[in-house]
């Protein structure tokens, strides 16, 4: 007689909701996990550490821990899924790439279904602000003022061609 310890293939998929998001946008990734067996596969953990570009809002199943960045999915049976959400705000641009992983506690016969990833890009964003100050905000009559006007870009990017008009 031959013992053989459980075996099960967990696999995941990921997508996102948009993938070119603005800057500040909230974006929800899915994570698809699925036991496509044989055996059922028992303390199944999906990780999503979101990148530092991405500020997390929420997640669904109170089993998600926003600090490891775990998922404690549990007892997944055969030709079963879970979908997980987690939603993120955009606090960076560029090409952000979002990874995800899939565990269980059984031997996992094929490890090439385990991780996925997907990338959003985000276009460069600036805050450009506007000051205007007098020296003078009570004059009289034909008194010379001086007006200074002050252009400040908050970020998170340089900003091009810009273009100030003040009409008097």
């Amino acid at each position: 007689q031959i013992d053989v310890d459980p075996a099960v293939d967990v696999a995941i998929a990921k997508s996102v909701n948009v993938t070119a998001p603005k800057y500040l946008d909230l974006v929800r990734w899915t994570l698809t996990v699925r036991n496509n067996g044989p055996d059922v596969a028992h303390n199944v953990k999906v990780s999503d550490v979101l990148p530092k570009s991405l500020e997390f809002v929420s997640a669904d199943l109170n089993s998600y821990n926003k600090s490891s960045g775990i998922w404690n999915v549990g007892t997944l049976a055969v030709g079963k899924s879970a979908k997980l959400n987690i939603v993120a705000k955009v606090v960076a641009t560029g090409k952000i790439i979002n990874k995800g992983n899939v565990s269980s506690r059984e031997f996992d016969y094929d490890l090439t279904n385990n991780n996925a990833q997907k990338a959003i890009n985000v276009n460069p964003a600036s805050d450009l602000e506007v000051i205007k100050t007098v020296n003078n905000t009570n004059p009289n009559l034909n008194d010379s003022i001086k007006w200074a006007i002050k252009v400040k870009n908050n970020g998170p990017d340089i900003a091009h061609d810009v273009i100030v008009s003040d009409v008097l």
